[in-house]
Formats: C-alpha cells, structure tokens, sequence
C-alpha cells in the first residue's frame, strides 16, 4: 500500500509541474509520458485473504482508496492525446482525481499505522504524512496561481479581449 500511495504522491507532483507549465504559458514541455501518471495498483486486492480478514473501517478505507487508483488510471487512459484538448484543463482535472486518492490514502496511513510500519528510508524525506500534505499545498497553491493569472487577464483592457495562447492536445 505505501509503494502505492507514494506513487500516487509522484504523480501529483508531476501533474502540477504540467499544469504549472501549461498555464503560465511559457513554451516548456516536460516530456512526461503517459506512463508517468500510471499508478501501481495493489497485488493484494481483492483476492488476498489479507484483505478478505480486514475489520470493517480498515476494509472500506482499503477499498476506497483502491477504487481511486483505478479512477486515475482510466482518466489518464480517457484524455492522453485527446485531439483538441486544452493541456491546461487535462492537468487541472488529473490533479483533482490524485488529490482525492490522496486524501484516501491518508486515511489508509491512519488505519493500517503505516507511518510506524514503514518509515522514510531517509530522516530528511520527512513522514508520508507530511510529504503528501506537501504536496497537496503545492497543487493547491498551483491552482491559486493559474486563477491569479487568469483574473490579471481578464482585467487587463487589452488582453481581455484576446483569447488565451492555451496549448491545445
């Protein structure tokens, strides 16, 4: 479960650097592939008499979170290349999908005690906890940026009038 839930964290990160490009429109490309917002799915899950035996709160969480990890693999699957899609709303909306992974992996973290489990291999990585509300910032903050933007356009009297230079997929 952690190795997946620290995927899923990875792909956040990643999924904001796109957006982050994508909105301020400066010409970057990072050459994430599609491959690069896949997440590990679970070798447990559902079959596993591990999970079959788990107490009820710690089965729903499990479940829930797991669900979430196929959310994001068929969202990825549903928009990669989508012919005249804005690159900006297709990272915006795959931040979404992984914050909400997120916050049911944290919940999973709580239940199954993995901070106490499964240490940071590296004391300066800081706790999973930590690292995914880091994270979770950090696209929050990206987002507030974009609208920032946005707003700034269309307040200018000249921009406004000008449609936005968006790449398109």
């Amino acid at each position: 479960m952690q190795r997946t839930i620290e995927r899923t964290q990875y792909i956040l990160d990643r999924a904001v650097v796109n957006f982050t490009c994508e909105s301020s429109i400066n010409g970057l490309t990072t050459n994430d592939l599609k491959g690069d917002f896949r997440p590990y799915m679970p070798s447990l899950y559902p079959s596993a008499p591990q999970v079959r035996d788990l107490p009820g709160d710690k089965a729903i969480a499990l479940i829930r979170y797991y669900d979430s990890l196929n959310e994001i693999s068929q969202h990825v699957d549903d928009w990669w290349e989508r012919e005249g899609q804005l690159a900006v709303n297709i990272f915006n909306m795959l931040m979404h999908v992984v914050e909400k992974s997120l916050r049911l992996g944290l919940v999973c973290i709580r239940e199954f005690d993995l901070e106490t489990r499964c240490p940071p291999p590296y004391e300066s990585w800081g706790i999973l906890t930590s690292r995914i509300e880091r994270s979770l910032d950090g696209a929050a903050n990206a987002r507030q940026r974009h609208l920032d933007r946005a707003e700034k356009h269309r307040l200018d009297p000249v921009k406004s009038k000008e449609p936005t230079a968006y790449r398109k997929y």
